[in-house]
């Protein structure tokens, strides 16, 4: 792709959110992106990194999620890579509309979230591990 890159392993922790959202963020910096494109790349980090955390993994042993960011001439892209339970976003159904805000659940719609903010959303799983690469339009 030769873009720049920025590659993180992360424990599958809470705290290691922050580092990874620091570390994007300071990277990012001299790009100098719109706020609306780092909000989105916020967005999709903490969304699927705590989905990974809720979810992922069936055990509380310490897993490495590996994080990617690059940085395009038209696109910034996040790459998750984790060895977790097989899960394909791409494939997932919409949570249903609720009929008012008073039916509406608390939580699920981070992947709605995700989708809407992303330009594409790609997905594999490979060699038992799940390869995401979700790409923010830079303009």
């Amino acid at each position: 792709m030769n873009g720049e890159q920025l590659r993180l392993s992360l424990a599958n922790r809470l705290d290691a959110l922050g580092t990874a959202r620091q570390a994007m963020l300071a990277f990012l910096a001299p790009a100098a992106l719109h706020p609306q494109v780092v909000f989105k790349l916020e967005l999709v980090l903490e969304e699927v990194f705590m989905n990974l955390l809720w979810h992922a993994f069936k055990d509380s042993a310490e897993h490495t999620l590996e994080l990617t960011v690059e940085l395009l001439p038209d696109e910034v892209a996040l790459s998750f890579e984790d060895d977790g339970i097989a899960f394909d976003p791409t494939h997932a159904a919409e949570p249903p509309i609720p009929a008012s805000l008073l039916d509406a659940p608390i939580g699920g719609r981070g992947l709605m979230l995700v989708r809407r903010a992303a330009r594409s959303l790609r997905h594999e799983r490979r060699e038992g591990r799940n390869r995401l690469r979700v790409a923010v339009a830079r303009g």
